[in-house]
């Protein structure tokens, strides 16, 4: 039939029938999207059908990606539905990145802070803090014993008790 429907209603019937087989639903799968690609259907169609015919058809993720590049071979330009439809997925997963970089970002910013607090309130209370113990302190990755060094800088009586009871 020349409705896209028709592929719909054949990749559900089918799919019950291969449900167990990972090799026939692989061949399945890319016989079903080279006759979705050489209809002539639209844009929207072509994406609607690929869509249903994914989520019911469902591979591994190395197993599609395979698909994918073995379609993309012989289709080239054809493809181009798919590979429209997937750069909205991974401009997604790209922000998603930049956000979860963003967030890293302002905990490492945190940490740095930190620890020049740190070592302000040593420089502070007893001059010039030796490289070694600087280091250390830069060196440092937990907000929290951070958070104690510093209370502990205001409260040591000398340098040498701060690194004595800060475990350095």
């Amino acid at each position: 039939s020349a409705n896209p429907f028709s592929l719909v209603v054949l990749a559900a019937k089918k799919s019950v029938e291969i449900k167990d087989d990972e090799e026939r639903r692989v061949r399945f799968k890319m016989r079903l999207i080279r006759e979705l690609l050489s209809r002539g259907y639209s844009r929207d169609e072509v994406i609607g059908v690929f869509r249903f015919v994914n989520g019911i058809i469902r591979l591994p993720l190395k197993m599609d990606q395979l698909v994918y590049e073995e379609l993309h071979k012989e289709e080239g330009e054809a493809m181009s539905y798919v590979t429209n439809w997937e750069r909205i997925a991974m401009q997604k997963g790209m922000d998603q990145g930049i956000q979860q970089g963003m967030q890293q970002g302002m905990q490492q910013g945190l940490l740095e802070e930190a620890r020049g607090m740190v070592l302000e309130a040593l420089e502070e209370r007893f001059g010039v803090v030796v490289p070694n113990l600087a280091d250390r302190i830069r060196g440092m990755e937990d907000r929290g014993t951070l958070r104690s060094m510093l209370r502990l800088a205001v409260r040591a009586g000398t340098l040498g008790e701060f690194e004595t009871h800060a475990g350095l």
